[in-house]
Parts: C-alpha cells; structure tokens; sequence
C-alpha cells in the first residue's frame, strides 16, 4: 500500500519497536534450538527476496502457476481470483508494470510460535515491508510502501524449521 513520507516515517517507528521485542524472542529459541532454527538475519534476508520477487510477479507475470510453491493453498486460491485485476494492472502500464525497488526494510512484527517444541506445529511470522519504489511505468516517481506477509512454517522437534511459505499478504 502506498503512503506518505509521514505515515510511512510513523509506520517505520511502530515496526522497529515491534521488531526489537521479536527479534529478542526469535534469539532466545535460536539459541535454544540452534542449528534446528533459522538466524533472524538469514530469515530477513529470505523474506525480502520473496517479497521483491512476489510483488513483480504479481504485476508481470501472465501465468503465476510458478507461485504455488510459494504460497499458502488459501493464498494461491486468492491470487487466482486476482488474475482480472492484475490483467487490467498490466494492460494500463503497457507492459511496464514491474517494480524499480530502491530501499527495503524488513521488521518481524509477530512471532505466533508452537506452545510446546516437544511435538509437531505450526510457526508463524509476520514481516512487515517498508519500500521505496518506483514503477517501470513511472521511473521518476518514488512511492512509499508499507506492505506485509505472514510466513508460516512447520515445527518439527527432530528436524527443525521446515520450509517457509507465505500464508497471507496485507
């Protein structure tokens, strides 16, 4: 969603002191779980090339199939039913509707974490995504974005963290 110096100045604020607190937990079942978790770092880094990669792709992309591996079963239903949406999207920018992505900073705001690591369950993660872009279509226009995912995962007490998915786009 695009939003203003201001707002996306405010949002900034909000998501680096939800991430302080988030990240201080994620550390503490890092280092209670070790190689069985993920390094916040490496999750982050993960998260903002799905996040640069999903956005083009749903402004380019003429078939998304390719995504389902991505995405959550629920998620890709949606998309699915997004496909006239990202078709005019596609048409008004004349083949240009990519994005230019100047700056991305990315916050985990929410951790919904298995209440027993004993047994399989499912983990949870929110990333908020505060973006400079601009279009293809638009290249000396900068927007502002705030923008965020869940990514969801399953616990296994024996292997870990199991593969990301992204469950759902807000």
């Amino acid at each position: 969603m695009a939003s203003s110096v201001m707002f996306w100045g405010l949002r900034r604020l909000k998501s680096r002191v939800l991430h302080y607190v988030c990240s201080r937990q994620w550390e503490t079942l890092y280092d209670s779980y070790g190689s069985r978790f993920q390094d916040i770092e490496d999750f982050l880094s993960g998260s903002k090339q799905a996040y640069k990669y999903m956005q083009n792709e749903l402004c380019t992309a003429d078939n998304v199939g390719h995504l389902k591996t991505m995405v959550s079963e629920k998620l890709y239903e949606a998309i699915l039913l997004s496909l006239d949406e990202r078709e005019e999207w596609r048409m008004e920018n004349g083949g240009k509707g990519g994005w230019i992505f100047e700056d991305v900073e990315a916050y985990v705001e929410q951790i919904n974490a298995p209440e027993s690591f004993e047994e399989k369950a499912s983990f949870t993660a929110d990333v908020s995504f505060l973006s400079a872009v601009r279009l293809e279509a638009q290249p000396e226009e900068v927007m502002f974005r705030a923008d965020g995912f869940v990514f969801e995962t399953q616990w296994d007490p024996e292997q870990g963290i199991g593969e990301w998915k992204i469950s759902s786009i807000y």
